[in-house]
């Protein structure tokens, strides 16, 4: 008579865990984000820095591949106010050291309430900043702003950093994946806190210039103050390139004080309708 087979108990597996499976996932995908978080900063770290030390001529090659010059409204308003936009950055631009290219201002017929810094010297101005300004020195204060980042290459750093870790994580995952997606939970904050950096930098050196070319700083906090209180699309337009908040405004007139900027009248905005 055959005796019946029994299996016997072998006992734990060591390579069983008796944790619950999301704990282990949530612990992989910790490592991973943290892993890349540091990978980010080092690689990030690494193409800033090369970008940053592109030289002028170079960045004036790159500035050609944007073609702003195109992005200029045509009509008699446009053209007006970007005449004399220039004129005011030509005259903050003499206040820095001189640079191989061209500090030039695109006023693009849009009702964004925006500007930005494009490489190759671009200075975008959007007509609903014009539309939302009430003088001279608000506008010129936002275009110190973007002039600052022009000076500390804000923008080539920031590119120089996507690039490089883009191409790396592209490398390692083949295209856009979940993988590639939570990555960037763990990058995005130390993204956005380096960015709240250089506006603040932005800020104090446009302050600088906006004394030196007007003898004081009147109209410097207007514009971002109203905007901080403003609703609608306007207001969301500037918030997606430009922190808004009463700190903000707080922090430009604590510096002013430190530095003893006198808060004078500012210029009235000219009718550029009426030609300037």
């Amino acid at each position: 008579m055959n005796t019946p087979y029994v299996p016997s108990d072998p006992g734990p597996n060591p390579n069983i865990s008796d944790a619950p499976p999301w704990r282990m996932v949530a612990l992989l995908a910790g490592g991973f984000v943290a892993v890349l978080v540091v990978a980010w900063l080092v690689l990030g770290w690494i193409g800033g820095a090369i970008a940053t030390r592109i030289p002028d001529d170079v960045e004036r090659r790159l500035g050609e591949v944007f073609s702003v010059e195109t992005m200029q409204g045509q009509d008699p308003v446009s053209l007006a106010a970007r005449d004399h936009l220039q004129d005011i950055v030509d005259a903050m631009a003499t206040h820095l050291p001189a640079r191989g290219l061209r500090y030039r201002v695109v006023v693009v017929e849009d009702p964004a309430v925006n500007a930005a810094a494009v490489p190759g010297g671009g200075i975008l101005v959007f007509r609903g900043l014009l539309d939302a300004a009430e003088s001279e020195n608000e506008i010129a204060m936002v275009l110190g702003h973007e002039i600052a980042h022009h000076h500390h290459r804000d923008h080539l750093e920031r590119m120089g950093r996507q690039v490089v870790v883009g191409t790396v994580l592209n490398a390692i995952f083949g295209g856009t994946t979940g993988l590639e997606q939570l990555s960037r939970v763990g990058t995005e904050g130390f993204e956005r806190k380096m960015g709240r950096d250089d506006e603040r930098a932005a800020d104090a050196l446009a302050l600088e210039l906006l004394n030196a070319t007007y003898g004081h700083v009147g109209g410097a906090t207007d514009f971002f103050e109203r905007m901080v209180h403003r609703d609608g699309s306007a207001a969301l337009a500037w918030l997606r390139t430009h922190p808004m908040s009463t700190e903000r405004t707080e922090r430009i007139r604590s510096t002013a004080r430190e530095h003893g900027y006198r808060f004078g009248r500012p210029e009235p905005l000219p009718d550029f309708g009426a030609g300037g």
